[in-house]
């Protein structure tokens, strides 16, 4: 490309077509950090630190994407495009894509891990409850003396006159 302020119409179409692919990329692995959430049970804070996380790497990827391509200059076709490309990722392939991995996911799941689960680890929750409420017991005893030791403590001795 050239060193000069304006580009031609054909740089121009072969711009907006790479921007909308970043687009598309954009879309694809937000499709990840959905199916990611899918899976995994998150919290508010969760959501909040993977979304900064993507927007961190959006930008740094469309920073570096008009660097080289757009020569540094903010042009409206290159976000446009890139709008474009991740609105029709996330709405046709995005979505299809998204909920059959949640199904896939969910099926392995089910049939898979949750009978693991019960049969190898439901035993080892099960020993590791009764051991907990036995030292749980233990320790309500030892505070109960503490505190009447600290009680009886605190008593006086009687000061003889004499």
């Amino acid at each position: 490309m050239s060193t000069e302020v304006f580009f031609n119409t054909k740089e121009e179409l072969w711009i907006f077509g790479c921007a909308c692919l970043l687009g598309v990329f954009f879309g694809a692995v937000y499709d990840v950090v959905r199916v990611v959430r899918a899976v995994v049970k998150h919290n508010r804070i969760m959501v909040f630190v993977e979304d900064f996380l993507y927007m961190l790497f959006a930008s740094l990827c469309f920073f570096v994407f008009s660097m080289e391509l757009v020569r540094g200059q903010l042009r409206l076709f290159v976000l446009v495009g890139n709008v474009a490309g991740f609105m029709a990722f996330r709405f046709t392939a995005g979505n299809v894509v998204v909920f059959f991995v949640r199904k896939i996911v969910f099926f392995i799941k089910k049939w898979f891990f949750e009978p693991i689960f019960k049969r190898v680890f439901s035993p080892v929750l099960i020993g590791f409850r009764e051991k907990l409420t036995k030292t749980r017991a233990v320790f309500v005893q030892k505070s109960k003396r503490f505190q009447k030791s600290e009680k009886s403590r605190k008593k006086h001795l009687k000061v003889d006159n004499n």
